[in-house]
């Protein structure tokens, strides 16, 4: 059985990216947060790097979709187990690809599809935003206990989202590597014979035809 691949939006219909993503909203688009908010430098590097952050967690993430959908609409594992099956010129270069691809796909799809660390929309948003408002606000006697819990909320949440976001680059790189490969092997739209093993599938006598 093949690879499951993840739902990347309406069928046939690649995932797009603006490519204004900034802070990640619900849908991936670009948020408000684009000054940080006035304080010390400290506060600002650290407000920066939670936007940046979660900038590479939407990023990621919307090229594993992208990815996903590409081997879905290239039919690279099934052509490759056709080219296996046939015997033919090539078939052990196939087999051996074909068992790394589908690997490197599980491993990609378990790499989407988990639960996050952070909030794989958002990423450290709420986090950034908690900082934001606790430097802006005014003056008052719990302000430096609450700078110290949304400062160290920010830092824990930058950590996780760049672990995150490393880890699904990787997998994305790998995923990529191997479709190009696949592409190496495989003739652009070469008909797929049929699984033996698949419904509806068993071979016709020969000189018969449908």
């Amino acid at each position: 059985m093949g690879v499951a691949l993840a739902c990347t939006g309406a069928a046939g219909v690649e995932p797009a990216s603006t490519g204004r993503e900034t802070l990640a909203g619900p849908q991936g688009e670009a948020t408000a947060f684009e000054e940080p908010p006035p304080g010390s430098a400290e506060d600002q590097a650290l407000w920066r790097a939670g936007v940046e952050a979660s900038r590479q967690v939407t990023l990621v993430r919307l090229r594993a979709g992208s990815l996903q959908w590409q081997a879905r609409r290239s039919d690279a594992e099934g052509r490759l187990a056709a080219l296996e099956r046939s015997g033919g010129a090539g078939a052990e270069r196939a087999r051996e690809l074909l068992a790394r691809y589908r690997e490197a796909a599980s491993r990609h799809y378990l790499a989407l599809t988990r639960r996050w660390p952070v909030d794989p929309t958002r990423g450290c948003g709420y986090q950034v935003m908690h900082l934001d408002g606790v430097v802006r606000s005014r003056e008052h006697p719990r302000k430096a206990a609450q700078l110290r819990v949304v400062r160290e909320e920010l830092e824990e949440c930058v950590e996780r989202a760049r672990s995150a976001a490393e880890a699904m680059a990787a997998s994305n790189a790998e995923l990529e590597r191997l479709l190009e490969e696949a592409n190496g092997v495989l003739l652009p739209g070469a008909p797929v014979a049929p699984d033996p093993g698949a419904p509806g599938a068993a071979a016709q006598p020969k000189g018969e035809s449908r």
